[in-house]
């Protein structure tokens, strides 16, 4: 079986020539639509052709295909870098307007139970500190 592509198609043919089947190539509108198909393919582990975005001379609109190239780690550290740069750009800014002051905001029932349990805690870890140092100064007078 051989897979040929022509213009905007692949035919998939057996030994003898005989088509199998055609499949329609994907078009994408923009050059950044089909690099951004082409780097999502780029970064799948079992691929290792580069896959690239171009122009069809036949339909004018986008395909991504391969080159024969291999990818190498620079090209995967720039696909990363090109989604963070996106990602970055769709962000919004946020603007401080005031400040909030944390203990006046009330603390949720879980929280409350929390906070208490802790200061118990420590209640009685200093009771036994302190018990500890009068069993201390109790020997000391008894010696």
């Amino acid at each position: 079986m051989e897979l040929r592509r022509t213009h905007c198609e692949k035919f998939l043919t057996d030994d003898n020539g005989k088509i199998i089947s055609v499949v329609e190539k994907k078009k994408y509108k923009t050059m950044e639509k089909a690099q951004l198909a082409a780097d999502e393919q780029n970064v799948m582990k079992s691929r290792t052709d580069k896959i690239n975005p171009y122009q069809c001379f036949v339909c004018k609109e986008f395909h991504v295909g391969r080159t024969g190239e291999k990818i190498t780690f620079e090209d995967i550290e720039g696909i990363y870098e090109r989604r963070f740069e996106r990602r970055k750009a769709n962000m919004p800014s946020f603007k401080v307007v005031g400040k909030i002051d944390l203990s006046k905001v009330p603390l949720s029932n879980k929280d409350r139970r929390r906070m208490e349990k802790e200061k118990r805690k420590q209640k009685e870890k200093k009771e036994r500190e302190l018990r500890a140092l009068e069993i201390e100064a109790e020997k000391k007078e008894n010696k």
